[in-house]
């Protein structure tokens, strides 16, 4: 009877161990969304440092057209034409930056908020030591 309690209770403890495995390796099956995650971020992040290349290309632009346009307004030959293209420019200019500033934010949140989905590496990496654990436990018995 003894031993019959400790063969049931050894029993329910496999059962335990290889359910709590199962769990375990459910929650990796999907390791290949994670790749494509960190590639996704890097995507993001290369996207994010060329758009703030582009910001900073066309804020150097509006600066000269801005520049052009109060020279062009002090010159009494200049034509209204012309100032008019100026303006049309700048206008144009600041539409883009408008534009790039809300993709940036945009390709942002998106980085902010696959980052957090990987905040619990910590939680990864214990969670392999413990299917380790596991799997020796369950070879052992």
């Amino acid at each position: 009877t003894k031993l019959q309690n400790q063969i049931q209770k050894q029993t329910t403890n496999k059962e335990k161990s290889s359910n709590q495995l199962t769990e375990i390796r459910s929650k990796f099956e999907d390791a290949g969304e994670i790749v494509r995650l960190q590639n996704q971020i890097q995507e993001l992040t290369t996207t994010l440092n060329e758009r703030d290349e582009t910001i900073n290309t066309l804020q150097t632009s509006f600066a000269e057209v801005k520049t052009d346009l109060q020279v062009s307004r002090k010159s009494s030959n200049q034509s209204m034409t012309s100032i008019q293209q100026a303006e049309a420019e700048i206008t144009k200019l600041q539409n883009q930056i408008r534009k790039q500033t809300a993709n940036k934010e945009k390709s942002s949140n998106q980085l902010t908020e696959i980052r957090s989905k990987f905040e619990d590496a910590g939680e990864i990496v214990r969670l392999q030591n413990q299917i380790q654990e596991l799997a020796t436990t369950l070879n052992e018995r």
